[in-house]
């Protein structure tokens, strides 16, 4: 389940609320905005946090940081 966050303390994956994009935390580039996604308010936390529950949840991977191979 998706719930709102504004720290990325304690966990691995950050979904933008706003373009329904997940982002691995672990591997997070400059581009991938992560501190305008959590001041804005656009931040979600998966439980369990995994990349299979932001899928379920109909989030897409981010190109630049999700290495799904």
């Amino acid at each position: 389940m998706a719930r709102p966050t504004q720290t990325r303390r304690g966990q691995r994956f950050l979904g933008d609320e706003n373009n329904r994009i997940v982002h691995d935390l672990e591997h997070a580039k400059g581009p991938c905005e992560i501190d305008e996604i959590l001041d804005e308010g656009r931040g979600v936390r998966f439980e369990p946090d995994t990349l299979v529950q932001a899928r379920d949840e109909r989030y897409q991977a981010c190109r630049r940081c999700v290495d799904e191979y």
